[in-house]
């Protein structure tokens, strides 16, 4: 397939995916929804922050259909808000984002920026840190850990680890395991 076309289709999905996942849109951009927990999957409840649509699309649809309640948000103020309507049981959080422009592009903030202030939040307390990035820096992964990350992916994100991480870091799994 020609890298055009490839483009154009994944353009295409993250446009369609937030509609199909019951997601509200903006003309360009996913907005910051959350669907409630099946009752019947009673999946873990996971917050994905991430500037890439594609990236948004692809993860929340592949942890949807495993019986996670996702929600999302591109930045870390969409991301408090969401915060602020459901606590997560885990949030899967990019390092990199674009520079703010309401701040005069001045303040960039990163991952480990925002995971500092989203554990602030009294929703976020008990929440669990995964974080990703599609540019690992030398000592990346260990730095994440050493932040109170459970865990650290590259991209592409490998989904089947991800959801294994997921289900051995449940809350519930922890209180099964006492």
């Amino acid at each position: 397939m020609k890298p055009l076309r490839l483009f154009n289709r994944i353009n295409g999905l993250a446009r369609l995916v937030p509609d199909v996942l019951g997601n509200e849109r903006t003309s360009s951009s996913f907005s910051i929804t959350s669907a409630p927990p099946s009752a019947a999957s009673g999946g873990p409840t996971v917050l994905i922050i991430d500037d890439d649509e594609v990236m948004l699309a692809a993860t929340s649809m592949r942890l949807s259909k495993s019986g996670c309640s996702v929600a999302v948000a591109k930045d870390g103020s969409e991301a408090i808000g969401a915060i602020g309507r459901q606590s997560p049981d885990f949030i899967l959080l990019d390092l990199n984002f674009p520079p703010d422009v309401s701040n005069g592009g001045l303040v960039s903030w990163d991952g480990f920026r925002i995971m500092f202030w989203l554990r602030g939040l009294e929703n976020a307390q008990r929440t669990r840190f995964i974080i990703t990035t599609g540019d690992p820096f030398p000592g990346c992964s260990e730095r994440a850990l050493a932040s109170g990350a459970i865990g650290f992916f590259p991209k592409p994100i490998d989904h089947v680890k991800l959801l294994e991480l997921l289900h051995a870091n449940r809350p519930d799994a922890e209180v099964a395991a006492k």
